[in-house]
């Protein structure tokens, strides 16, 4: 192995790239993973070198590498060479392979950032685990000594008494014994501990009786409903109960009293069961359980009227009761009440049963309760009570009263009045005049609580009417939706024709929305049936108020039911557009889908306006004809991107083409410009200064025949080319555009098109706004990120090329993400390179680790605690005030990650990314790779270029004063092969450049946002590449760089989430610069 070979592998295992993975002592090998480029595998034998391995692509050729060293000197290190590793058995026990097996690990200063303090949710989890006391897993059912055979379950459901205390009364509950027996002998054994049965059913273990007979209590030896009853009992666990009991509750189940029901249905099924009413009670061998019907006659009552009065008799037809679950017990037949039943035949039987037992008095007559003449007004009423648990036999000649209110209700201006009667066994009396009617006759408590219900409902009685006011249409809905169907529960209700008039259902006003297009414009027209076009603008403005009802000029109210509600708040959401007036809205017609979203289902659109909807929603079914078609074919996916400029063009609506980079949205626009020539006036293309000469190129390529001119020189140069008639393309710089718009005005120009037009994403700027004042026919935007932070940046685009699309900039900015994706989606059109081109090879990123060198981190740690103390203290608002230098000391770090040499100009050590880098590169000659180099640091492309340089590696350099023709000039050759290495500045050359002449880009450093490093990568990974393309970011471990990766994966699908409708930030907050720097936000 040559020497320079052992050099490199020594650097690599100094470096600790070196991971033990497996001394196999059998083949005498050892196997190891060596960190260079990639990881490699690496296999390293004793006795046969032929036998050795390396993934690396450098090994199948030479039959070694630099890793294979690397592994041989971490042995050779260790004391244990390779060569007499396996010779000695002690040296490779079990415990010296576990050394061997650990990496060394290069030591590093403790940072916040690295070695954080466990959360609050690590120490809950720790302690969730600690208290959760899981019980040991049984992964293996062992064989019994009892034998598995079917079994019979012997239940009896039986009933007991229970009491929580000597001074408290005992009360009837529902208990369950058991008997077990094998299937086949039926010999049936009481199970004296349900808790040990019901454990051992559990665990499907051993049961032993007190007679000493085992059973093993699989769950399958039971038949089917007794299996589900005992799941039932270990689902629901006996009753928690801690009082005393008249059976032994280690052998009887206590039934929780709101179970019973569940528990009685299972019981029916059993095969064999039994019911008793106490322990030496008759045995039932079946239960039925059915509801309670008064009408059955189960309870019976008997009023004889004699000389005197009234005789009562009661007789119960069951013998227990059940009062916790509700349950009468007739023999073998249980009856489920409802709990008002249960507290009423509690209280009346008991009450009866206690007054009626022999109290010993010498004068009493036996079995008899007796009411004198006056007890018929408490004898109604125990009559109308006692209808809900039994049948109660009356004499003939027994006036029952039945009394019914009736309110009768009317209006006087402002009053509702209500006129009280009473209605007696079908006769009416009024409330005023009752007193007439003897009081035997009538039901004086309903009387009373008529007059308190009524008062209740803040009616006041003022001579012999009961009124209230309804000024407050508050008042007045209350009593139409609340009060009067209420009023109708208790009573008979009669509502005066003008009364009734205040309340109005909104279907009979049959609210309608229709929505027609006409010269561009949307017409939204809201109507209402019977109300006065000038009307409409004033109910209009109550739905904001958000009520349940709106008001009419005539003080009556419209209920706003759901079908109106849903009308309501789609005319809430479509107001934001502008106001009615005389109930019509207009809007652009660019809001069509805003409009149709906000009104879904509510509103009748008119074909034109469907027309409209279709053909934004469909642009690929849209006809065009190409009057003048480029030279050359269009993918599919391009002739539907062409057809959506036309479709938008047709409607006179700008848009943004924001096809991921690299799928030619540049030839989609020129097939669509070559289709709107205009002699006397031509079309603009404004692009980065860098790129108005890749136009010109490519308006040679695919529409020769035209006049394609580059606005570009001083200010008068500039002028007489644009004053200049014979071009039918302009292609100016946005700096030039900016200062050229008075001129262009003046020559009049056709179409306006923003290529990478972030350029202009601020609208603040002044190129911004002088863009804005070009007038045009119509204006287009491309750009693969059209949103690079914030969501506003599209607000900036569009205010240029369809401005009235969003609202104001204030007025946008509380918009929600799901309602800018309404807006802009058919005016955004967006295709991935995953999805339209499946030919195109693939595009496979990594990140690269490599660590600082011992001086690098020295520089490092220093400026990182510097800027630690300084963030730490701070408050918000001095993060605002010093945001700028926290930004610069951020920049500081990066560049040291890079190499402290671009930070101190007298810097003398090396760079861990540098080394890297080089041996990435060294690689990428020995395989003939074309590789393309980014870096945002000027400073770091120049360093690279003097490694290069000594390398004597042929390369270009692009940065931001390259001029436009000389960029040209070195994209060309570099596509041609002539040269292996293009290194570019990230800013400068990351937009508008085809470069598939590259099969491997180079991330040096890391952008804050993904979507400028997308762009670089999209330089070679576009139409017109054949090869895949390896896409490195170089990364260095324990630094903020891994904090802005993490960052960069937060934004990196920013567009497609605020067109999804999901929200995002994307700017650099405090918190994330805390994060960054390893501090624990406050």
């Amino acid at each position: 192995m040559p020497a320079r070979i052992w050099d490199r592998g020594k650097k690599l295992f100094s470096n600790g790239k070196v991971k033990i993975e497996n001394i196999d002592k059998g083949n005498r090998e050892v196997v190891a993973t060596v960190y260079g480029t990639y990881a490699y595998e690496v296999h390293v034998n004793q006795g046969d070198p032929s036998k050795d391995s390396c993934t690396c692509p450098y090994f199948p050729d030479n039959g070694f590498c630099k890793h294979i060293a690397a592994v041989v000197e971490y042995f050779k290190s260790a004391g244990q060479p390779i060569e007499t590793l396996f010779d000695d058995p002690q040296k490779v026990e079990p415990t010296d392979t576990q050394t061997l097996k650990k990496t060394p690990v290069i030591s590093f200063p403790e940072i916040k950032m690295v070695n954080k303090k466990k959360s609050q949710a690590d120490l809950r989890g720790e302690r969730f685990f600690k208290n959760l006391d899981l019980p040991q897993p049984q992964y293996y059912k062992r064989l019994s000594e009892v034998p598995l055979v079917d079994l019979d379950l012997e239940v009896t459901l039986i009933a007991g008494t229970v009491t929580k205390g000597w001074n408290y009364a005992a009360e009837n509950r529902l208990f369950l014994r058991f008997h077990i027996a094998n299937k086949l002998e039926q010999k049936f054994y009481v199970v004296n501990d349900l808790d040990r049965f019901l454990k051992a059913y559990q665990s499907q273990g051993v049961f032993k009786t007190t007679s000493n007979i085992s059973f093993l209590l699989d769950k399958h030896a039971f038949s089917k409903p007794d299996r589900a009853l005992l799941d039932l009992m270990m689902t629901t666990g006996s009753a928690n109960f801690d009082g005393n009991s008249s059976l032994d509750l280690k052998k009887f189940f206590l039934l929780e009293a709101s179970l019973v029901p569940d528990f009685l249905k299972h019981l029916q099924e059993l095969p064999h069961f039994h019911f008793q009413q106490g322990e030496k009670s008759a045995v039932f061998d079946e239960i039925s359980y059915q509801p309670f019907r008064p009408e059955d006659g189960l309870i019976q009552g008997k009023l004889i009227q004699d000389d005197d009065g009234y005789q009562l008799t009661i007789h119960s037809g069951f013998q227990i009761s059940i009062p916790s679950s509700a349950l009468i017990v007739n023999q073998n037949e249980i009856y489920q009440t409802s709990t008002n039943q249960m507290i009423m035949i509690d209280h009346v039987i008991s009450r009866y049963q206690a007054i009626m037992q022999p109290s010993g008095i010498a004068d009493e007559t036996p079995g008899e309760m007796h009411f004198g003449w006056g007890s018929e007004a408490q004898l109604n009423k125990f009559v109308a009570a006692f209808k809900q648990i039994g049948v109660l036999e009356l004499p003939a000649d027994f006036i029952t009263t039945q009394m019914t209110p009736h309110f009768d209700l009317r209006r006087k201006n402002t009053k509702l009045q209500l006129q009280l009667s009473y209605d007696y066994n079908g006769k009416l009396f009024d409330s005023n005049e009752i007193q007439q009617v003897s009081q035997s006759l009538r039901n004086l408590e309903k009387e009373d609580q008529t007059q308190d219900y009524l008062s209740h409902l803040k009616f006041s009685l003022q001579n012999g009417l009961w009124e209230k006011t309804f000024k407050d249409p508050d008042v007045l809905y209350a009593f139409f939706t609340r009060e009067l169907p209420n009023l109708r529960q208790n009573g008979l209700v009669t509502v005066s024709e003008d009364l009734q008039s205040l309340w109005h259902d909104s279907k009979d006003l049959n609210p309608e929305v229709s929505v027609s297009e006409k010269a561009g414009l949307l017409s939204v027209k809201f109507s209402l049936k019977g109300v006065d076009e000038d009307d409409v603008d004033a109910v209009l403005g109550q739905l904001d108020l958000q009520r349940p009802y709106i008001t009419q000029p005539d003080g009556s109210l419209v209920l706003v039911d759901d079908a109106f509600r849903k009308v309501s708040q789609a005319l809430v959401n479509i107001r934001q557009q502008g106001k009615f007036k005389h109930g019509e809205l207009k809007v652009h017609a660019s809001q069509a889908f805003a409009v149709q979203a906000a009104l879904q289902g509510t509103a009748k659109f008119d074909e034109k306006f469907k027309q409209l909807a279709e053909n934004l929603a469909h642009p690929e079914n849209y006809p065009i004809a190409q009057s003048h078609p480029i030279h050359g074919s269009l993918r599919p996916y391009q002739t539907i991107g062409v057809k959506w400029l036309e479709m938008l063009d047709s409607y006179h609506f700008g848009g943004i083409l924001a096809d991921e980079m690299g799928l030619g949205k540049t030839v989609q626009m020129i097939a669509f410009l070559l289709n709107h020539l205009d002699p006397e006036k031509p079309n603009l293309i404004v692009s980065p200064a860098s790129l108005i000469y890749n136009w010109q190129e490519e308006f040679n390529k695919f529409a020769p025949e035209i006049t394609a001119q580059v606005i570009d020189g001083n200010k008068a140069h500039r002028a007489s080319l644009i004053a200049k008639k014979d071009a039918d393309v302009l292609i100016t710089s946005y700096n030039s555009a900016r200062l050229d718009v008075s001129a262009y005005n003046s020559r009049k120009i056709n179409y306006l098109v923003l290529d990478e037009a972030q350029f202009v994403k601020n609208s603040s700027t002044k190129t911004n706004q002088s863009i804005r004042n070009l007038q045009r026919k119509n204006a287009f935007a491309l750009s693969g990120t059209p949103i690079e932070n914030r969501v506003e940046e599209l607000w900036a685009i569009f205010e240029i090329v369809m401005p009235g699309l969003l609202p104001s900039k204030k007025a946008f900015k509380k918009l929600t993400a799901a309602e800018v994706a309404v807006r802009v989606k058919p005016f955004i059109l967006r295709r991935e390179k995953a999805v339209v081109l499946k030919d195109i090879p693939a595009k496979v990123e990594a990140n690269l680790y490599n660590e600082l060198t011992q001086k690098q981190k020295t520089v490092y740690l220093a400026q990182l605690k510097q800027m630690q103390v300084k963030v730490q203290g701070m408050t918000g608002a001095n993060f605002v005030k010093n945001k700028l230098a926290i930004l610069a000391g951020l920049t500081r770090l990066r560049q040291i990650c890079d190499t402290p040499a671009l930070y101190l100009k007298d810097y003398k050590g090396d760079s861990g990314k540098l080394e890297q880098l080089t041996e990435i590169l060294r690689q990428a000659e020995e395989n003939n790779r074309h590789v393309l180099i980014f870096s945002q640091f000027t400073g770091m492309l120049a360093i690279i270029e003097k490694e290069l340089q000594k390398q004597h590696l042929a390369h270009y350099v692009l940065e931001g004063n390259t001029k436009p023709k000389e960029r040209l000039k070195m994209v060309n050759a570099f596509n041609a092969n002539e040269r292996n290495i293009f290194l570019i500045s990230l800013k400068a050359g990351g937009t508008g450049l085809n470069l598939t002449g590259a099969d491997m880009v180079v991330l040096v450093d890391l952008w804050w946002n993904p979507a400028v490093e997308d762009q670089a990568t999209a330089r070679a990974h576009r139409i017109g590449q054949k090869k895949q393309v390896d896409v490195f970011r170089l990364i260095t471990k324990g630094t903020i760089e891994e904090q802005i990766y993490k960052l960069q994966e937060k934004k990196r699908n920013f567009v497609d989430q605020v067109l999804n409708g999901t929200e995002n930030k994307g700017s650099l907050t405090e918190e994330e610069v805390r994060l960054i720097l390893g501090i624990e936000t406050k």
